[in-house]
């Protein structure tokens, strides 16, 4: 029973890692899609400012 009660744990804790590691990979894709968004404007502003000078 203890066996069987620890083989379950050793399943729900793989499930649930999987889903973290999932979240995690949404977490880290928005964030470099914001950065490479902030990092557009930023080159644009950069062109912006070399045309100035």
């Amino acid at each position: 029973m203890r066996c069987n009660g620890s083989r379950g744990f050793k399943l729900n804790s793989k499930r649930f890692s999987v889903q973290r590691l999932r979240a995690r990979f949404i977490y880290l894709f928005n964030l470099l899609d914001r950065w490479r968004c902030s990092y557009g404007q930023a080159l644009k502003s950069l062109k912006k400012g070399f045309g100035k000078n």
